[in-house]
């Protein structure tokens, strides 16, 4: 198959390279980007899980009556346990990892980034998910519990 001709080259406008340069600043800021959005969901989960135990008032002489409706057990197991697996996914987004690389090939360079990214957005991915099953289930259990308490 023959190669195509080429018949005339532009030059790069400056809006052009003015966007070229703003993407390229968007993909090295995104591992950043990622751990800072980790970081954040490790802070809310604790703070969740804080929560969710204090509505659960596991310190109490005498547990709270509607910590004996199934539904609000139900809820809350799932809603701790999705929060820790979430407060997990978390961490193993900000978690520093060996990234094999060789200078001088940018082939390489541009893979072990682009793996790195992966990584990082896939297990934030994950992490985000679980937060908001475990969220969920916290709501549905303070919901219940004000509902069995007024009533």
């Amino acid at each position: 198959m023959s190669q195509p001709a080429v018949t005339q080259i532009r030059p790069e406008k400056p809006e052009e390279r003015l966007l070229d340069e703003w993407f390229q600043k968007q993909a090295l800021a995104s591992p950043d980007n990622l751990e800072a959005a980790a970081r954040l969901l490790i802070g809310l989960v604790t703070g969740l899980i804080g929560t969710l135990l204090g509505v659960l008032s596991l310190s109490a002489a005498k547990l709270p009556e509607y910590l004996s409706v199934g539904a609000v057990r139900s809820f809350s197991l799932w809603g701790v346990g999705a929060l820790l697996a979430s407060l997990w996914f978390g961490l193993l987004t900000v978690l520093p990892r060996r990234i094999e690389n060789q200078p001088g090939r940018p082939d390489l360079q541009r893979a072990a980034f682009e793996g790195m990214v992966r990584w990082k957005s896939r297990t934030l991915t994950v992490a985000v998910a679980l937060f908001a099953i475990g969220l969920s289930c916290l709501s549905l259990v303070l919901i219940l519990a004000i509902r069995h308490v007024s009533s």
